[in-house]
């Protein structure tokens, strides 16, 4: 969502496995770094992307990068977390700074900070999460039949709006896909 030419909030890549919901969040955040005013040096991520100045890690890791983030009052990041579900699921909960990542949520949007997260359909994130959530994409992969190759057609749902964008397409998958590796399991 933009809001005062600024581009703010949480974001949901949401599907059923395969469907390209990792290859259109590494798309938005490609746009968002040659388009928004953010660096790769601005990007987290808890899978590996293969760019130059990106940060990669684990789960747990990325975890620990968001804590010092909120702690710190860090401006302009840019936070990639594929496959939320499986670390901050649905009342399934651990740690305490779970918890602190959900309630900090709402804050990101004041500090520039955009949380990007995918998740599977019966493995979601936690409602208190996805109530933090400004627009959900729902992407869903074809492969090419056509001499343009593979796309991705996805649906926005802009969650605070209640309007829903159908039919955006979106050409060159192969691109975004060789910049992570899409069959790495995310610990």
């Amino acid at each position: 969502m933009i809001v005062n030419g600024r581009i703010l909030g949480v974001y949901e890549y949401w599907g059923i496995q395969r469907v390209g919901k990792s290859t259109v969040m590494v798309r938005d955040m490609l746009r968002l770094v040659s388009f928004h005013g953010f660096d790769f040096t601005d990007v987290l991520a808890n899978f590996r992307v293969f760019i130059d100045g990106v940060r990669c890690g684990s789960s747990e890791w990325l975890m620990e990068e968001i804590m010092k983030i909120i702690a710190g009052k860090i401006r302009g990041k840019l936070v990639l977390f594929d496959e939320l579900g499986q670390f901050l699921g649905a009342r399934g909960w651990k740690e305490k700074y779970q918890t602190k990542l959900a309630n900090s949520l709402w804050q990101f949007p004041k500090r520039n900070l955009i949380f990007m997260y995918s998740d599977n359909v019966g493995n979601s994130a936690d409602v208190i999460i996805r109530d933090a959530t400004w627009e959900t994409i729902a992407p869903q992969f074809y492969s090419g039949e056509n001499r343009e190759g593979d796309y991705i057609v996805a649906s926005v749902i802009k969650n605070y709006m209640a309007e829903i964008v159908r039919g955006i397409v979106i050409p060159g998958v192969y691109a975004y896909q060789r910049l992570f590796d899409s069959f790495e399991p995310i610990e």
